[in-house]
């Protein structure tokens, strides 16, 4: 079951209403918009999806939503993390009588672990609902727990332990994860995705990019996987070109990465996005003008949408 994940993991925002409730009506538009594109697999929430300013109630309802909007033609992955081992246990069970395929999974990071409870956590998540994939999201965000390539060597038994999310990796690191565990799957971000699938062992990406351009993103993991790499380097060239001329100035100006993501999504204008929650501080609008006239001057990705 492992083949499965592979391609393009779309990313899908949570939007809220004006009375901050989840806006469930955006967000079965967002996923008919990314179907419609021909994006095939989903993943939520994310970062950006705003899973750690979900209630557990409200968790659960967008689940149910997007499962619902989903429907059975499109891999689903639901995001799970949170500081008490307990809680992701819960909800990774729940998670597997609510219909997903694959759980993408951070683990307590309130303290650091050692690798023997890193270990014995992932375990514990996948013995909890071993009808489900389990996939490690390996992030800085969490960096005191941070799993090595010697920890997934230890987890190569566990027959739902089906790869890794590597949320910053280097050369070194990932030439590791790819001979010492070639039975999983292990998927990047979009600005590693081209020496990922270069190496002949990466699988495709948890992507942003999916939701500015679904047609940009799915045109960069088909040139990738058919080997054409001077069309994946210019694509590439594009998103680099992207995160550092209008990317990483509103960056630098103390803006959340959730809160960029929201507003980038809204000025390509696919897909709906709308503010963060707090305390997170949304894009002001002279910002996303900016950021709007950048990206229509620039011309990034627009031959793909």
């Amino acid at each position: 079951m492992r083949e499965r994940l592979h391609g393009m993991m779309a990313h899908l925002p949570t939007v809220f209403r004006a009375d901050g409730e989840i806006d469930e009506s955006a967000m079965r538009t967002n996923i008919a918009t990314l179907r419609e594109k021909g994006l095939r697999a989903i993943y939520y929430p994310g970062s950006s999806g705003e899973l750690f300013n979900l209630g557990p109630e409200e968790y659960r309802r967008a689940i149910r939503v997007f499962v619902e909007a989903c429907g059975p033609d499109v891999f689903k992955i639901a995001g799970a993390g949170w500081p008490r081992l307990q809680k992701i246990v819960e909800v990774t069970r729940w998670l597997e009588g609510a219909s997903v395929d694959a759980v993408l999974v951070i683990l307590p990071y309130f303290v650091p672990l050692s690798s023997l409870e890193r270990i014995d956590c992932l375990r514990e998540i996948a013995a909890s609902a071993p009808s489900l994939g389990i996939v490690h999201y390996n992030t800085t965000y969490a960096p005191a727990v941070l799993c090595s390539c010697d920890d997934y060597v230890e987890l190569l038994d566990v027959q739902n332990f089906w790869g890794t999310k590597q949320g910053s990796v280097s050369h070194e690191q990932w030439s590791d994860l790819v001979s010492r565990t070639p039975e999983l799957r292990h998927l990047t971000l979009d600005d590693w995705l081209v020496p990922a699938m270069q190496s002949g062992a990466g699988h495709g990406s948890f992507s942003l990019v999916t939701s500015f351009s679904p047609r940009f993103a799915l045109s960069f993991f088909r040139a990738c996987e058919m080997g054409d790499w001077e069309q994946a380097r210019k694509m590439e060239a594009e998103w680099k070109r992207f995160v550092e001329c209008v990317y990483m100035p509103l960056s630098r100006k103390g803006y959340s990465d959730v809160a960029l993501d929201k507003a980038f999504v809204d000025c390509f204008g696919v897909l709906k996005a709308g503010a963060p929650r707090r305390p997170l501080r949304p894009v002001s609008p002279s910002d996303r003008e900016w950021a709007l006239a950048q990206i229509q001057h620039g011309r990034y990705f627009q031959d793909a949408l």
